[in-house]
């Protein structure tokens, strides 16, 4: 049975296997010729595609992670989610997913954009108060600190 990297099977057989002697191979779909074919498409702008603090919620427990990007969403989507595809509990919400088994939903569902700020200067404390926000409300998953910013990752620019 063949699993794309993206499949959703592959984390929780990932799981399974992490204690035995089976070795998991990973197949991609991205051959160098797909890779290098000219796309002519014109999208059309999506809040997805601007700075924002944003959250991601686990789908498996409703608790969720903020975050703050100058990047498009879809980028730090794609980010975020290969630290806990690849088994690598480089950012809280990775850990979350990693060490409580959870799983995580497409972009579409797991990420909220909270507040849209063309001033850059001002992420860090808006990131804060949606911190200290849903860490009041009860929604806050543990691994995410209160008191200081997020650790930097190439998902946080």
């Amino acid at each position: 049975m063949n699993f794309t990297c993206t499949s959703p099977q592959i984390r929780k057989i990932t799981n399974l296997c992490k204690h035995t002697n089976v070795k998991i191979a990973f197949k991609c779909n991205n051959t160098i010729s797909q890779l290098t074919i000219r796309v002519n498409k014109t999208l059309a702008p999506t809040p997805y595609h601007r700075s924002r603090i944003y959250s991601l919620i686990c789908s498996t427990c409703k608790q969720s992670y903020v975050g703050q990007t100058s990047w498009s969403f879809k980028l730090c989507f794609q980010v975020c989610t290969r630290y806990f595809k690849n088994n690598n509990p480089q950012s809280a919400f990775a850990q979350h997913i990693l060490h409580g088994r959870h799983e995580c939903e497409p972009m579409d569902k797991a990420m909220t954009l909270f507040k849209p700020l063309n001033n850059t200067s001002l992420l860090t404390p808006y990131e804060h108060f949606f911190i200290l926000s849903l860490h009041k409300e009860g929604k806050l998953i543990s691994e995410q600190s209160l008191g200081e910013p997020n650790p930097p990752t190439p998902a946080s620019h």
